[in-house]
């Protein structure tokens, strides 16, 4: 869907935010286990922000339109 620069951004978001979860998800486990003494509750919290994230995605949807956008053909001489 982006092209040029616009790629170039959307990648780098995408890496920002997968390295930032690769921070808070293992900082949140920690955290639980030194409030409750246990792995489990620093689980369950990460499998319930995936589930909120999915009911999100589900939520928002997407746009089919977007998926059907012909694409230029560029002649080759």
């Amino acid at each position: 869907m982006l092209s040029g620069a616009a790629a170039a951004g959307g990648i780098a978001l995408i890496n920002a935010l997968g390295n930032l979860g690769g921070f808070v998800g293992p900082f949140f486990v920690g955290w639980i286990k030194d409030v409750t003494g246990a792995f489990a509750g620093g689980l369950y919290g990460l499998a319930g922000f995936m589930i909120l994230s999915g009911m999100i995605v589900l939520i928002l949807g997407h746009d089919t339109r977007l998926e059907k956008t012909p694409v230029p053909v560029h002649e080759v001489p």
